[in-house]
């Protein structure tokens, strides 16, 4: 993780982490260090793409009720977690020590689970489990370990396989993976290779969790890169390879099919994101998809950013920009090569 920091630390200012990201960081590192990798999915992934709704008011639990309100069904009252679970986050307090709210958490990931089976026409939730890996908070639905990861993991991977026109064998980036949620699905249910580009300490956990929930795939570890060519054959061998994201301008151009980035880019200085978005554009060939906050208000830099912020250039066509049907504080947009 050192390596990482200090390639971060030389790279120009645009790769460098913004000021939320700084803040974020001192207290991810401050978790990894009191309570080590092996408890990341109750410390650090807390701070990623991680909700807890615990009240009927919460707008996702709201969602997922009225979609199985349309069709009821029973099997989210099979739902079972495990009492007062140790979790630590940027909130005060650990809300699931109360019975009142960890029942209605509880609830709530089942409802998601049910509202991702009623939109999976090939199966794929049901043929995963939430991976123990990092201690997750222990839900199970019919006896299965489930999670709010597992089931938007999933969404977000349907999506793709239905919209981005992947051809066989696919390479996928992501920018800002985070532990790599998204990265396990899409490795696990489909032939691809998988490119994550991130900042540590995130790259780091990710670097971690996915060789040991994916054993057997080839890895290609992070380091220091001058030239592409000089790894190219590593990286063209690998299952899976980690960067930091000054590494993203080594890549050639269109050597990557499908490029994602969820809830990452809100966190940006803008012209970071404009940054970003030609670098992933430059490298791709089929789709981009983005999914993230409507708007996002960045006082630690002192600025907001729209849903707007997030333009392609003229290579690009888009093919849906709407509110997550979910998380509907969040968009999804993807956009096709011309």
């Amino acid at each position: 993780m050192a390596e990482m920091f200090d390639e971060m630390d030389r790279a120009p200012a645009v790769y460098r982490p913004s000021a939320f990201w700084e803040h974020f960081n001192r207290l991810n590192l401050d978790q990894i260090g009191r309570h080590g990798l092996e408890h990341f999915k109750r410390t650090v992934n807390q701070n990623y793409f991680n909700w807890l709704p615990t009240d009927f008011s919460d707008n996702q639990f709201r969602n997922v009720l009225a979609d199985w309100a349309a069709a009821p069904d029973l099997s989210p009252l099979r739902v079972d977690m495990e009492p007062e679970p140790f979790l630590e986050g940027f909130f005060a307090a650990n809300p699931l020590l109360e019975r009142d709210t960890r029942d209605t958490y509880a609830l709530f990931v089942a409802l998601l689970c049910s509202f991702t089976k009623r939109r999976d026409p090939e199966g794929v939730f049901d043929r995963l489990a939430e991976p123990a890996e990092g201690n997750p908070i222990r839900i199970t639905l019919d006896g299965r370990a489930v999670s709010q990861d597992l089931a938007n993991s999933v969404r977000e991977r349907n999506t793709l396989v239905a919209e981005a026109g992947m051809g066989p064998n696919p390479v996928i980036a992501e920018l800002g993976a985070g532990y790599g949620r998204l990265a396990y699905v899409l490795l696990q249910t489909l032939p691809c290779r998988y490119l994550i580009f991130d900042i540590p300490p995130a790259l780091h956990v990710a670097q971690h969790y996915l060789p040991a929930v994916l054993p057997g795939r080839r890895v290609f570890r992070f380091r220091h890169i001058d030239r592409f060519e000089d790894v190219e054959a590593e990286i063209a061998a690998a299952d899976v390879c980690f960067f930091t994201p000054n590494q993203l301008a080594l890549l050639p151009p269109q050597l990557v099919e499908v490029f994602v980035s969820i809830s990452s880019l809100g966190e940006m200085r803008q012209e970071q994101i404009a940054h970003y978005l030609e670098l992933m554009g430059t490298a791709t060939t089929r789709a981009i998809y983005l999914k993230q906050w409507q708007v996002s208000t960045n006082t630690l830099d002192q600025i907001t950013i729209a849903r707007d912020a997030y333009r392609m250039g003229p290579a690009w066509q888009p093919r849906f920009n709407r509110p997550d049907a979910v998380q509907d504080q969040f968009f999804e947009a993807l956009w096709v090569r011309k």
